[in-house]
């Protein structure tokens, strides 16, 4: 690309819509932008979940909030996860802590707004039969 000096009488002869209509790069870059899925943007929210993270989700219903566990799987390209949820089960030790299962059917879902997400959640353990537990209470929180 070759630059070219100009000064400001230069300037009066020059309507900016030609300038970027006759730069053959303007071109090139506008092709490659129409060629892509998706612009991805520094969003801090969707930057910090990522594949793998456990999260609490809630659903707000009509006239109550429920809260939801779940692995996020994806992430498409604006940055909307893919959530893979459990469901809370009976633990016959401490009440404290609260057991979670995969149910029989996957309960997979795209999640539509961001801010559902209440909090990211801590790597949890596995037990011996695919029981999954949090070292963390889930206390304040209409947890299913």
């Amino acid at each position: 690309m070759e630059i070219e000096l100009m000064d400001e009488s230069d300037l009066e002869n020059y309507d900016l819509n030609n300038i970027l209509d006759n730069d053959e790069e303007n071109d090139d870059i506008i092709a490659e932008v129409e060629k892509a899925d998706c612009i991805e943007y520094d969003d801090p929210l969707t930057s910090t979940v990522v594949k793998g993270q456990w999260v609490l989700v809630k659903f707000a219903l009509k006239t109550s909030v429920k809260h939801y566990v779940g692995v996020v799987t994806e992430l498409n390209c604006e940055g909307k996860p893919t959530i893979n949820y459990v469901r809370k089960s009976r633990h016959r030790g401490s009440e404290d802590k609260t057991m979670f299962v995969f149910p029989q059917v996957p309960d997979i879902c795209e999640l539509r707004h961001l801010e559902d997400i209440v909090c990211k959640l801590p790597d949890p353990m596995t037990g011996r039969r695919g029981q999954i537990f949090f070292k963390i209470t889930f206390h304040g929180y209409n947890v299913q």
